[in-house]
C-alpha cells in the first residue's frame, strides 16, 4: 500500500523520496519512512513526511475522525496508535520536516483516512530519552529490570497488552541476559 501511495505521488510530481532512511547515532535510532513529498496548494514551499498504515476493517471503523494539522502529541490517534504517532514524529524531526500525515487504509475495503500532523519536538525528546535509557541494555543484549511504573502482575494497561508479560514473573527483577531470556521463553512455551 505504501508503494502505491508513493507511486501516486511520483506520478503527480510531488515525490521527493520513498522508503527513505533516518538515523540518529546517539542514542541509536534508525527507521525508514514511507514518503517525503513537496507540498501543494498553499503549502507548495514545504516538505511533508508521510506514513501509510494498513489495518483491518474493524480497526479502521474504530479510528477517530480525520483531523487537520495539529501537534503530533495532541492527535486523538495517541489513544490507540501512539506507536505510529511516535514513529511519524521521530522521522519528521530527524528529517527536519514540520508537517505531514499518516494515511490509514482498510485492508478489506480500501477506505482511507488522513490525519494531518505537525512535528512535536517535546514528544521527540521524550522518545529520545526513553531510547537513551534502553539502548545500553539492548546493545549489551541484557533484559533491563521491569520499570518501577509497570506492574506485570495485574492492573497495568500496558502490561496487559504484552504477549510476554509472563516472563516478568519468571525473570529476575533486576534483569537477565537476553539469550537466557529467549531460552526461558522457549522452555515455558514448549
Amino acid at each position: 500500500i505504501g508503494q502505491v501511495i508513493a507511486d501516486t505521488f511520483e506520478k503527480s510530481g510531488h515525490l521527493i523520496e520513498a522508503e527513505g532512511e533516518v538515523v540518529l547515532e546517539d542514542p541509536p535510532i534508525k527507521g525508514h519512512f514511507d514518503v517525503l513529498i513537496n507540498g501543494f496548494d498553499e503549502f507548495e514551499e514545504e516538505l511533508f513526511m508521510g506514513e501509510v498504515k494498513s489495518i483491518n476493517d474493524y480497526a479502521f471503523d474504530k479510528l477517530p475522525e480525520e483531523h487537520d494539522f495539529m501537534p503530533a502529541s495532541q492527535s486523538p490517534l495517541m489513544q490507540s496508535y501512539e506507536g505510529y504517532i511516535i514513529q511519524w514524529n521521530t522521522y519528521a524531526v530527524l528529517k527536519e520536516v514540520e508537517r505531514g500525515f499518516i494515511i490509514f487504509e482498510s485492508k478489506n475495503t480500501q477506505r482511507h483516512k488522513v490525519f494531518w500532523l505537525n512535528s512535536d519536538r517535546e514528544l521527540f525528546e521524550q522518545c529520545v530519552e526513553k531510547v537513551g535509557r534502553a539502548a545500553p541494555y539492548l546493545l549489551q543484549r541484557w533484559l533491563p529490570p521491569v520499570p518501577t511504573e509497570r506492574n506485570p502482575y495485574g492492573g497495568d494497561s500496558i502490561c496487559n497488552r504484552c504477549d510476554r508479560r509472563y516472563l516478568c514473573e519468571l525473570a529476575p527483577r533486576d534483569g537477565m541476559a537476553l539469550d537466557d531470556l529467549i531460552k526461558l521463553d522457549q522452555q515455558v512455551r514448549g
